[in-house]
């Protein structure tokens, strides 16, 4: 039984070969064919790789969403604004983190 297989047999009420593992895969931050390394063979050795979507899309009226990636001394910063109407709110991260 491949990942897939295993958790769909639970979700049926049976027994798979092996108890289902799996993760998100923003964890990993690449897609299963964009995988190397340990990821890679994690994913070959049967830990499932979980595409997370989101179920739910959120409408804020007032709301402006603006996004910003800029280089500076060898690192990459991510920087989103959330501007409203009372304010504004920014969050960045460092090299993905």
């Amino acid at each position: 039984m491949n990942a897939r297989q295993r958790l769909e047999a639970v979700l049926d009420g049976q027994t798979p070969d092996k108890t289902p593992l799996g993760i998100y895969g923003w964890f990993f931050g690449a897609y299963p064919a964009d995988l190397d390394g340990a990821a890679r063979e994690l994913v070959e050795r049967g830990l499932g790789y979980i595409h997370h979507t989101s179920t739910v899309n959120s409408k804020c009226d007032g709301l402006e969403i603006v996004n910003e990636e800029k280089e500076e001394g060898g690192h990459t910063y991510h920087i989103t604004y959330q501007k409203t109407p009372v304010g504004e709110l920014r969050r960045a991260s460092k090299d993905g983190w």
